[in-house]
């Protein structure tokens, strides 16, 4: 479901750059792991009018989403969403974060995760 697909638990993915198509719902997905390390990694959407997410966190707690950034190379147009949590995912990290997104930040209903601070959207 995504451009990098994490599963397992203490993963890090560090220092990416990487290019999203409409093709692609998303450009990282992790899926129900634990203590993983998503950080510093440049999400750029390329085609089309926007939609998609930046990162998607289905299930899975204690992992950390820090210093990430989503942007889109066609001016005027934005990602869908930044950074989601949804189905079980609760207990994440999640700070310093960029996201050029309609909804830079979601949380599905009943999850609790811990805001660094620092996050913005534009």
């Amino acid at each position: 479901l995504g451009v990098l697909g994490v599963t397992g638990s203490a993963n890090t993915i560090e220092n990416n750059y990487l290019e999203s198509v409409e093709l692609n719902p998303g450009a990282i997905f992790v899926r129900n792991g634990r203590q993983n390390v998503i950080a510093h990694n440049k999400m750029i959407m390329t085609q089309g009018f926007g939609g998609g997410t930046a990162i998607l966190l289905h299930g899975g707690s204690e992992n950390v989403i820090d210093g990430n950034i989503a942007n889109h190379s066609t001016p005027n147009v934005r990602w869908e969403f930044g950074v989601v949590f949804v189905l079980g995912a609760s207990g994440n990290f999640f700070g310093n974060n960029r996201m050029k997104a309609d909804q830079p930040f979601f949380q599905g209903s009943g999850l609790m995760q811990v805001d660094w601070g620092g996050n913005v959207g534009y």
